[in-house]
């Protein structure tokens, strides 16, 4: 049984007075994030379209052997020229177009984000699954908070 890979944690800074740490609030942040494309829905084409790269057999990286000398051999690998290591191709023609064939695209999203009363700076609030999305991948988590500082008072 393979586990799901997981996308990477995306950190925002949200600066929060004292006063709202102490009493409690509300506060919206507004983010862009990665979305898996609905119009192709994360194939990147046209279904059937996408093809396996013939050069790298869908790994992305090509293997070259050279022999330099009597008994003495270099292997150089590399990222896959025909598909930038991708290891996919998809015709030009047949490319999605909304995300182009990059599989995914930007979207702004706004999160409500409530900060407890009594919340310390440097506390996390975090928003599991709403980080950046890519085919294959669990979506990470977003994590946000910070404390702005007071004219008066020190924490």
């Amino acid at each position: 049984m393979q586990r799901e890979r997981r996308g990477k944690n995306v950190v925002h800074q949200l600066t929060v007075t004292l006063e709202d740490l102490y009493n409690g609030a509300t506060r919206k942040l507004a983010l862009q994030k990665n979305v898996i494309c609905d119009k192709c829905e994360g194939r990147g084409g046209k279904k059937g379209a996408v093809e396996c790269c013939p050069n790298c057999r869908g790994t992305g990286m090509q293997i070259r052997i050279h022999q330099i000398g009597p008994g003495m051999v270099q292997q150089i690998q590399s990222v896959c020229m025909e598909c930038q290591g991708h290891g996919e191709r998809i015709s030009p023609k047949d490319r999605c177009k909304s995300c182009n064939g990059r599989k995914i695209v930007r979207e702004k999203k706004i999160l409500e984000v409530h900060i407890d009363k009594g919340m310390k700076d440097g506390q996390k609030i975090t928003f599991h699954g709403e980080g950046d999305q890519e085919p294959g991948l669990e979506p990470g988590d977003i994590i946000v908070l910070d404390q702005k500082d007071h004219a008066v008072f020190t924490r």
